[in-house]
């Protein structure tokens, strides 16, 4: 026999419109939080932040140098696409400092996620994103 055909149900809607029934000052206890790290241990922050920028203009520069620089502008709306990935350092940083562990500068730039190859495939495609983001300006 035809098996019956499922019934199609109406999409069930949230409780609250928040995501994850989250306050909305919850947003304030993440600035809160990011600006304690920064207190303590700017330094490395800093210096981290520093190397970000360097590395930055040493892709500018690299276009310039190779004649491409009308690509500048869409590579810096690029690093909009790529920055959660330049950020992994910092989140290594307050990951290790709420452990109570001692961090340093190397830890930071050579920090490996403990989701290495869902990483690596999301940095993929937003790797390719940027490529045709790049050829399409």
């Amino acid at each position: 026999m035809l098996e019956p055909l499922p019934t199609i149900r109406p999409p069930q809607r949230a409780d609250s419109p928040l995501a994850r029934n989250l306050p909305a000052r919850v947003a304030f206890d993440w600035l809160h939080a990011g600006w304690r790290d920064l207190r303590t241990a700017p330094a490395l922050s800093l210096a981290y932040g520093i190397f970000v920028v360097l590395l930055s203009y040493a892709v500018l520069w690299g276009l310039s140098a190779t004649g491409l620089l009308y690509l500048a502008l869409p590579t810096v709306s690029g690093f909009l696409i790529v920055g959660p990935f330049l950020a992994l350092g910092l989140y290594a940083k307050s990951h290790r400092q709420s452990e109570g562990e001692k961090v340093t500068l190397a830890q930071m730039v050579l920090t490996r996620p403990a989701s290495g190859p869902q990483m690596a495939y999301a940095g993929l495609m937003l790797g390719l994103l940027v490529l045709s983001w790049l050829r399409s300006a």
